[in-house]
């Protein structure tokens, strides 16, 4: 699961709603990273979109993660233990052991689908 924008999508509701979609749409298992990375170049193009869009947390980034590579959320401690707490109640492996394992037992002949197509 990433990214997760940092000060835009690093919140709670949207875990949770990520996370119930994902369970929804059949997924076994997800591994986050609260937060993404952004290499030379592609800070300068995201920087641009922020100004764009939210030009009041291009600051923000600038603060928080200068010309750093790999942006974490301030809010991940945080974020991670809802993720886990929502994993649990929900049923869905997040472990890595657990998830190589579930990964390796197949989906069998079911394909996946974030979308819900009415029936013929």
């Amino acid at each position: 699961m990433m990214p997760i924008l940092p000060f835009l999508g690093d919140n709670e509701e949207n875990i949770l709603s990520i996370l119930r979609m994902s369970k929804d749409a059949g997924a076994r298992f997800v591994y986050p990273a609260f937060g993404m990375t952004l290499r030379q170049g592609n800070r300068e193009y995201y920087y641009e979109q922020l100004d764009k869009q939210f030009p009041r947390i291009k600051e923000k980034y600038i603060k928080e993660y200068g010309d750093g590579y790999r942006c974490s959320s301030p809010k991940s401690k945080k974020l991670w233990e809802v993720f886990i707490s929502e994993c649990e109640r929900i049923g869905m492996l997040y472990d890595m052991k657990d998830i190589i394992s579930g990964y390796k037992s197949g989906y069998g002949e079911r394909q996946l689908s974030f979308f819900k197509f009415p029936s013929d």
